[in-house]
């Protein structure tokens, strides 16, 4: 019929209208299967964050070391008590007297007789120390006037540790190298303690270490890795831990470019140099050093008195040496006096051997 006709036409005409669209539809979805969905990882942003608040925890508890290191040493400066110290000249009566038997007498002042001084002077025993000249006016003010915490040693450990001839006996070679670690350890704190006790005497300073070649051979140490040393950046993370060693109490290491080394080291050819590393240690006046040392002996009780020279040992009838004659050599004509101690120590550096003729004749070897 007409109707069923018309009807049929309708059909027909809304299936081809609505083909295109099925088709469109069709294609979007697979477009947007197909499209990466936009996620955040929350796996990176755990790391990241971890990452950034380990890192901002360990700069505040380096702060925090810092701080109460400061503190402390500043407290201790403060609650510190001084006594008198004895004038020459009552150190001189004393001496002159021969009324005392010292239980040591240290015949040198440099840093280590003043060092033995201190030492035994602190340990309940009474102590005199004579030099024949002025303190620290030997090998003591003669220096390399660095305090430094051993950086060398520690290179030297770590290529032992890691070479190849631990292999051979990796218990030997761990165990030395603790006897390093110790070591270098102990002169971190001693070095901590000098510059942050006396600031007076002692301050940082940088050492350069320039690098003209982008490998090194021979290599440094005998340790073939050591020559890779420039271009990798070895040397650069070594100073970084060294400086962690040290609780970061020096200013931390850097690296100068080869432009500005020129400007900083004139002397240097700065053209060959790739780059300069530098790194800090401590240094002192080893002179003020050596006097302050002699000045707290004295001010503990030590008898020290600088321009008397030893002349000659005395010996009891045993053969055993009982004591010293000696001379002051700042009063011209003086009359020699006897000095008496249950020991002698010889402290004269170089010139221990000439003290040695003194008690042993030329025969010293």
């Amino acid at each position: 019929s007409l109707q069923s006709c018309a009807n049929k036409m309708l059909r027909n005409a809304s299936r081809v209208c609505l083909q295109p669209r099925r088709k469109a539809q069709s294609l979007t979805r697979c477009f947007c299967d197909a499209a990466p969905k936009p996620r955040r990882s929350r796996k990176s942003l755990v790391i990241f964050s971890g990452t950034v608040g380990t890192l901002g925890a360990g700069a505040a508890y380096v702060k925090y070391c810092q701080n109460k290191t400061a503190k402390q040493a500043e407290a201790a400066r403060k609650a510190a008590s001084e006594k008198r110290v004895p004038p020459r000249n009552e150190n001189m009566a004393r001496l002159e007297g021969g009324l005392e038997e010292f239980d040591i007498l240290v015949v040198g002042g440099g840093c280590t007789g003043a060092g033995v001084a201190l030492e035994a002077q602190l340990r309940g025993l009474t102590v005199a120390c004579v030099e024949q000249e002025d303190f620290a006016s030997g090998t003591s003010s003669k220096s390399t006037k660095l305090l430094w915490a051993g950086s060398r040693y520690l290179v030297k450990g770590l290529v032992k540790l890691f070479g190849l001839s631990s292999m051979m006996s990796p218990g030997g070679a761990l165990s030395e190298f603790m006897g390093t670690w110790h070591m270098v350890m102990g002169c971190f704190r001693e070095r901590t303690y000098m510059l942050t006790m006396n600031p007076h005497i002692s301050s940082w300073i940088p050492i350069a270490v320039p690098l003209d070649k982008w490998i090194i051979w021979p290599a440094p140490f005998d340790y073939p890795l050591a020559a890779l040393g420039p271009c990798t950046g070895l040397f650069v993370a070594f100073f970084k831990f060294y400086d962690f060693l040290g609780n970061w109490m020096a200013p931390s290491s850097y690296v100068m470019s080869s432009s500005t080394a020129r400007e900083t080291f004139p002397q240097l050819d700065a053209n060959r140099m790739k780059y300069v590393s530098v790194f800090y240690e401590g240094t002192h006046n080893d002179a003020r050093t050596n006097i302050a040392i002699a000045m707290t002996a004295a001010m503990k009780g030590a008898c020290i008195a600088n321009y008397t020279q030893v002349k000659s040992i005395l010996f009891d009838d045993a053969g055993k040496a009982c004591g010293a004659t000696c001379v002051d050599k700042s009063e011209p004509g003086a009359t020699p006096f006897e000095v008496r101690a249950k020991k002698i120590v010889y402290a004269g550096g170089p010139f221990t051997d000439g003290l040695r003729e003194l008690s042993e004749g030329n025969d010293v070897k």
